[in-house]
């Protein structure tokens, strides 16, 4: 089980019990990366995190619900908050 923890509004937590499963998380983060997002993370405690701030890189989506497409956003134009939530899903 890979368990999911939103802390702040640009800070994702993942508990991770096992190798396998921190191994895939790293193989995601590698495909985002050739994508061209790039962000800080880092891993302690059994716990990997992103964190999606200022060091975010990548163009930038929001979803228009009026319009029901999304838009490219220019960074700081919008700000678009989570609200703190658990999700945990089971392999």
């Amino acid at each position: 089980m890979i368990q999911l923890i939103i802390i702040q509004d640009c800070v994702l937590l993942f508990l991770v019990q096992k190798k396998k499963k921190l191994e895939l998380i790293f193989e995601i983060e590698e495909k985002m990366r050739e994508l061209g997002i790039i962000f800080d993370s880092g891993y302690g405690r059994g716990c990997r995190d992103w964190e999606f701030d200022w060091s975010l890189q990548g163009k930038h989506f929001i979803f228009d619900e009026k319009e029901q497409k999304y838009k490219e956003i220019k960074r700081g134009s919008k700000k678009v908050s989570l609200e703190k939530e658990t999700l945990g899903r089971e392999d």
